[in-house]
């Protein structure tokens, strides 16, 4: 029994040694092909004979003028490269199948893939021998001999949070290349139901990004602001705020003022259980109906309070993602475009080919007057130098009443 316990934690501490050493950028376990282990500082470096040898390789194979074999024997016979020699074996050439998993291996573009969550990257320690981009492209070359891309996953800014209209099952996303005639390797990106539901999907079509993008767009159009509409509707929410929180002050005394009443009546029992006044069963029957009351009291008191900030947070960082919307979706990152359509709406899906979502109702209202607004918000602005200021002001003021009754 002592032994086996033994063997448990032994165990468990190189898991929790080796999940660390990869956190932290390092590799357990020999090193790669052209690299070393430096066993003093417990390191990876480079190997100063074989790492120019190996990434001389690399330039060799990116030209996609050489097959696997070409490489091999370049730097086999040409260049004269060997293993690094260990105990038991001396130099050894290398062979076929050892060059397919160097060309194949994330490692050398300085990424260490995370044992227990797949396609989660950790940047390596050691100085990478290729870059990112380099290592997709050797995989492209490869074709389906070579592993996935690094970046495949970071390219699919709609996949994740979309699903099937039918089956309600998540869409995901693939890379498809394209050799054109003069050479050049071109990329699309293709979205599509994952069909594993219970109940059979019928939608088999795939639907490229750019057409997605372009709805998107359409859509964005119906709800996107000028920067002149969000101060003004900012300052309408501060109004509003604050007349909340005055209101919510009046209910919170109210509550306050219930919730020490409750407390009052729990003391009273008490007081009255210690004189012997009422039985302890007595005591229990009316002080559990007491308790229940105030829990009830203090979480409506704490839901108050939150609910005014919620809803505060929630419209402002919808107006914000809404402004210049267009711009923000098409030159933003991953995390952008999400914001984006996430304000719009909730439950997106795409159904024969189109993306379709739930607008939320408070921003119907919006989607309606936006565009009498905006006309007559960019007519002020273009006969601002022509008309007298006053009346130029008189119209903002009139726009500004407009929008924020909306």
């Amino acid at each position: 029994s002592m032994s086996n316990q033994y063997v448990r934690e032994l165990s468990k501490n190189v898991m929790r040694g080796m999940a660390k050493k990869i956190r932290d950028g390092g590799i357990p376990g020999v090193a790669m092909q052209g690299y070393y282990n430096d066993r003093v500082n417990k390191t990876i470096e480079k190997d100063p004979e074989r790492f120019p040898l190996i990434r001389k390789a690399f330039d060799m194979y990116l030209t996609g003028l050489y097959s696997v074999q070409q490489v091999l024997s370049a730097l086999n016979d040409d260049w004269g490269y060997t293993k690094c020699p260990t105990q038991r074996r001396g130099g050894q050439k290398l062979k076929r199948t050892a060059l397919y998993c160097i060309l194949r291996n994330k490692k050398y573009a300085g990424k260490i893939e995370d044992p227990h969550n797949k396609g989660h990257f950790f940047d390596s320690a050691y100085e990478p021998m290729i870059t990112v981009e380099e290592y997709d492209k050797v995989q492209r070359i490869l074709g389906a001999a070579g592993s996935s891309r690094i970046c495949a996953s970071k390219q699919y800014a709609l996949k994740g949070f979309i699903r099937c209209g039918e089956c309600n099952c998540f869409i995901t996303a693939e890379t498809k290349s394209k050799n054109l005639v003069d050479g050049t390797i071109k990329e699309y990106v293709y979205y599509h139901c994952t069909r594993r539901g219970k109940k059979p999907c019928e939608q088999r079509k795939c639907v490229r990004e750019e057409i997605l993008f372009d709805q998107l767009n359409d859509l964005l159009d119906s709800y996107e602001l000028p920067p002149k509409l969000y101060e003004w509707g900012m300052k309408a929410l501060d109004e509003l705020a604050k007349k909340e929180i005055s209101e919510r002050d009046k209910v919170q005394d109210m509550q306050h003022t219930t919730i020490k009443g409750i407390q009052k009546q729990l003391d009273n029992l008490l007081d009255l259980v210690s004189r012997d006044v009422i039985t302890a069963d007595d005591y229990k029957t009316k002080s559990e109906s007491l308790n229940k009351e105030l829990v009830k009291r203090q979480e409506e008191q704490a839901s108050v309070s939150e609910r005014t900030r919620n809803w505060y947070e929630h419209v402002g960082k919808t107006l914000q993602d809404l402004t210049n919307a267009n711009e923000k979706f098409t030159n933003g990152d991953i995390a952008d475009k999400r914001d984006i359509v996430q304000a719009i709406g909730q439950n997106p899906v795409i159904i024969d080919g189109s993306l379709v979502l739930e607008p939320y109702e408070w921003l119907n209202p919006v989607r309606k007057a936006l565009p009498e607004i905006k006309a007559r918000l960019a007519k002020v602005r273009t006969n601002d130098l022509l008309i007298e200021k006053k009346t130029s002001l008189d119209e903002e003021k009139a726009l500004m009443s407009l929008w924020c009754t909306t």
